[in-house]
């Protein structure tokens, strides 16, 4: 009964302990993971990146490291643990702050780099380091890391100043753009910094899901319509405010903000742009107080200095109002008339550029001077000198634009007033149908004395302008230097635009040769998007840009007769994605020659000779084989064959001398192209080679017949004598030795050589006064050879191109001057002869006795430092001896005294006596 319920509850205990086991196991795998890429950040921003580790046991707190990998190598950024981790490239910005890990918890971190560079793309690694234990899980793990160019662009090119008065509107635009590849989405927001305020404040927001938010403080009025903005076009973003307050009084400015949209869907600030601010003054309307006092008491308030009841803005309008009542009333009391204003001289001059490019902004300036009261604008625009002028725009003598034409509702006009009184005009993105004339009409305003405003004086000026649409200014045309090459040669077409700086949009085109049909090569759009529509191998494609223009650059790195045609490039200018130009080149024709009757080929001796035969218009055909025979003939002689291949895949060489059969290498790479290669060439190789071929066809009986034959043109093929190049280092020293165990070492080192495959020869010589007399020499062949035989010399070589002698226990008689000589020899034809020579600096050997030049300089010192010494010595020596003799004899008599029985008989004594005395 036992065993049944044992048997009974094995099956569950086994299944509950393995879903224990596996339980544990999981629960200790680790697992990191770093944010999902590709991530897209922009060049010069900050950036952070996470990276999180899970499912790990022991310490809370972990440790990170961060590796970014490149192709062919892996560069360390920083780490948790170590300091010294980071690489040079990063160590410096790791030092600096620049790269730092902020930790979120234990187990979580954030990477940030405040600057980000171009080198920092690639594949970005994150490890945990393994704390002991078997490696369970994934300890790291990577993400994609794009580094793009901030192409995002803000400008505020309004007026920067404006003076307004409480309840006068207020509008304001800004042009915001981004040319970034990727899907980016833009967020603007206008800001107000006010005198009072601390930080600029937040006043409507267009979000990057195109919803738009007031700022704090600012929702009331937005409710009620007095703040809005709007998205004029696809770049600007235009603020109003119908009805300014006291408060809005400060700097307006507009930000824009980039973001990007991450692989975990979350959103990203990648860049940003803070536009120039636009002051805005703000004048206060206060209430209005009749006064009655008499003219002249009126006439001495104002003469007094401390008149400052009203603010500086409003005294002078005020205090002008006030003098003109004290005039009239004067006038009335004297009977006679008196001018209110003094007459001035408004003068209106007009400036503007003679001609702009269509898509860029037109801007008119009037400059006003010799004005006193408040100034108004109107300007207007004809087309030809037969239309009428049409209204533009006109701004008021308070600030305020209005009567903008029908012609340029749509469009992007504004007008502003500069305090030192110039007027502008600004049409946004012209078209060429802004050209003709344009008037400004400018008028003086004074204040009569009811107290409303009255036109005083109007002076106008108008001047032409063009604007010159994007065709009328691109130049296109396409140029060569090889466009007459041989079969197999480089082609170079360069397509050269000029013009304004706008997208370019490429398609390459040809035409073969006796055909009537345009086929395109490749084309790339404005976006930089690149379609091909031949085969991408038989060509290549660059783009320079220039700083006037763009070079656009077609290569075909081998030309065969299916390259040989008529091309054109067709370039199309684009503004906005909107395509303003479309111009296509002038033709040119490609011509792909046969190899001429002669080439010529100059190689240096002692350099590998490589020649090539080629098959035109080869195809594969399993029906076609070729043989080739290569033919050599030296100048005055006749043809001999160096070389046969034939059709079934056999090589013979037929070469007359076997020297040269040593040096020669055949290969085919592909069908119907045949290489010689001649190692090693020599004086003897020059002359004219071509080659042989025959087309062998397989029938219908399997036998493989000849079809056709032709041979190539000469290659004329001239050897040059390698310059001399050998250099030995020349350095003259001097070695003063006084040590005889002292060993000195002649250094021969060369410099530079003039092959290499160069053998040498080196010489050591000793120079005396019969003339150089030779000590050692290393032959190229390994022989050494010493000259002297009563000491061993010591051969060495470091390196291939330092030798070294090393002469040992020197002796007087090695006093001298030394030097080596090194022969360079070359191999040619299988026998070494000798190319060149030069010769090293001088090693001057002194070799001084000991004591020599003591004894020359004091010689009496000399003899006291050895007699003294001596002197010494002979004294302790006999004071050594008398000791030696005086012990002796001191122990001569104690033996005489004690130590002989005979001399002294023992007598007894008492024990007591006798203790007492051992004991003393």
């Amino acid at each position: 009964m036992v065993d049944f319920w044992c048997q009974k509850w094995n099956l569950p205990l086994l299944l509950c302990l393995t879903g224990l086991l596996q339980w544990d196991l999981c629960s200790g795998q680790i697992q990191v993971q770093i944010q999902e890429g590709p991530l897209y950040r922009v060049k010069g921003y900050p950036i952070s990146i996470s990276c999180n580790v899970t499912g790990f046991t022991g310490p809370p707190t972990r440790d990170f490291q961060f590796i970014l990998k490149k192709p062919n190598m892996e560069l360390n950024i920083i780490s948790t643990s170590d300091k010294e981790f980071a690489y040079g490239v990063f160590s410096g910005r790791v030092e600096k702050k620049e790269i730092y890990i902020q930790r979120l918890s234990g187990s979580s971190v954030l990477l940030w780099i405040k600057n980000l560079q171009e080198n920092d793309a690639g594949d970005l690694l994150c490890v945990t380091l393994h704390t002991g234990g078997a490696y369970y899980g994934d300890y790291d793990d990577e993400a994609k890391l794009n580094v793009i160019a901030d192409t995002l662009e803000a400008s505020y090119s309004g007026s920067p100043s404006q003076s307004l008065s409480e309840g006068d509107p207020l509008q304001l635009e800004c042009q915001v753009s981004s040319q970034t590849f990727q899907h980016t989405h833009l967020m603007v927001t206008w800001f107000l910094h006010g005198e009072e305020d601390e930080n600029p404040r937040p006043i409507i927001t267009l979000d990057r899901d195109l919803t738009v938010k007031p700022g704090a403080g600012f929702e009331d009025r937005y409710r009620a319509g007095l703040i809005s903005m709007d998205k004029v076009e696809d770049t600007t973003y235009r603020l109003k405010m119908p009805q300014v307050q006291q408060s809005d009084q400060g700097k307006f400015f507009c930000k824009a903000t980039e973001w990007i949209q991450d692989p975990d869907r979350s959103w990203t600030q990648i860049a940003h742009k803070t536009t120039t601010a636009c002051d805005v003054e703000i004048k206060r309307i206060g209430e209005i107080y009749i006064l009655s006092f008499k003219p002249e008491a009126l006439r001495f308030f104002l003469q007094q200095p401390d008149f400052t009841l009203i603010n500086n803005s409003q005294q002078s309008q005020i205090c002008c109002y006030l003098k003109q009542f004290v005039n009239v009333f004067e006038d009335k009391h004297r009977s006679h008339s008196l001018p209110l204003t003094k007459k001035n001289d408004l003068a209106v001059v007009m400036a503007m550029k003679d001609a702009v490019t269509e898509g860029d902004a037109l801007r008119v300036v009037c400059s006003v001077s010799g004005f006193k009261g408040p100034l108004s604008v109107s300007w207007q625009h004809k087309k030809d000198s037969g239309a009428s002028f049409i209204d533009v725009i006109s701004l008021t003598h308070e600030g305020v634009m209005k009567d903008v034409g029908s012609r340029y509702q749509s469009r992007n006009v504004q007008t502003f007033h500069s305090p030192a009184g110039n007027f502008t005009l600004e049409l946004g993105a012209s078209a060429t149908s802004d050209s003709g004339e344009y008037k400004c009409i400018v008028s003086e305003w004074t204040v009569q004395s009811n107290g409303e405003m009255k036109k005083a004086n109007t002076h106008s000026q108008q001047k032409a302008i063009i604007v010159n649409s994007v065709e009328s200014l691109m130049k296109v045309s396409l140029k060569s230097r090889t466009s007459n090459v041989p079969i197999d040669s480089p082609v170079e077409l360069l397509c050269i635009v000029r013009g304004p700086k706008v997208s370019l949009a490429v398609r390459w085109m040809f035409q073969p040769h006796n055909s009537t049909f345009q086929t395109n090569i490749l084309s790339i759009s404005h976006t930089g998007e690149m379609a091909w529509r031949a085969d991408q191998r038989n060509y290549q494609l660059s783009i320079q840009a220039q700083p006037t223009d763009t070079h656009f650059t077609l290569k075909v790195p081998r030309a065969s007769k299916q390259q040989e045609g008529q091309y054109q490039c067709q370039v199309d200018a684009y503004q906005k994605d909107v395509q303003k130009a479309k111009i296509i080149s002038n033709p040119l024709a490609v011509i792909v020659q046969k190899p001429g009757k002669y080439s010529y080929l100059f190689i240096k001796i002692m350099y590998q000779l490589m020649l090539k035969c080629s098959v035109e218009g080869i195809r594969y055909d399993s029906t076609l084989r070729y043989s080739l025979t290569w033919m050599f003939n030296q100048y005055q002689s006749s043809s001999v064959a160096l070389l046969t291949y034939s059709h079934d895949g056999r090589l013979k060489y037929n070469s007359f001398d076997s020297e040269l059969e040593g040096r020669l290498h055949f290969s085919t790479p592909e069908v119907g192209v045949f290489h010689l290669t001649i190692h090693r060439s020599i004086q003897e190789d020059r002359g004219r080679y071509y080659c042989q071929v025959q087309q062998y066809q397989l029938d219908c009986k399997g036998q493989w017949s000849p079809m056709a034959s032709d041979k190539s043109g000469f290659t004329n093929v001239t050897v040059q004598l390698i310059e001399s190049k050998l250099h030995v280092q020349k350095d003259n020293r001097m070695l003063n030795i006084t040590n005889h165990q002292t060993a000195f070492t002649i250094d021969c080192v060369i410099d530079s050589q003039s092959s290499d495959t160069s053998g040498f020869e080196v010489t050591w010589f000793k120079v005396q006064e019969e003339g150089p007399v030779t000590i050692f020499t290393a032959r190229r062949d390994g022989i050494l050879h010493s000259a002297i035989t009563d000491k061993n010399l010591v051969f060495g070589r470091p390196l291939a191109t330092h030798y070294k002698l090393t002469v040992p226990q020197i002796s007087p008689t090695d006093v001298g001057q030394y030097y080596c000589q090194v022969e360079e020899w070359l191999l040619t034809a299988n026998t070494w002869k000798r190319f060149a020579s030069d010769k090293s600096g001088e090693l001057s050997i002194y070799v001084h006795t000991e004591g020599d030049s003591e004894k020359q300089a004091d010689p009496l010192g000399t003899t006291l430092g050895v007699t003294i010494p001596l002197i010494c010595f002979l004294v302790l020596v006999i004071i050594l001896l008398l000791r030696r003799d005086h012990k002796r004899n001191s122990e001569l008599t104690k033996k005489k005294d004690c130590l002989w029985a005979e001399n002294n008989p023992l007598t007894p004594v008492p024990e007591g006596t006798c203790a007492a005395e051992d004991h003393s």
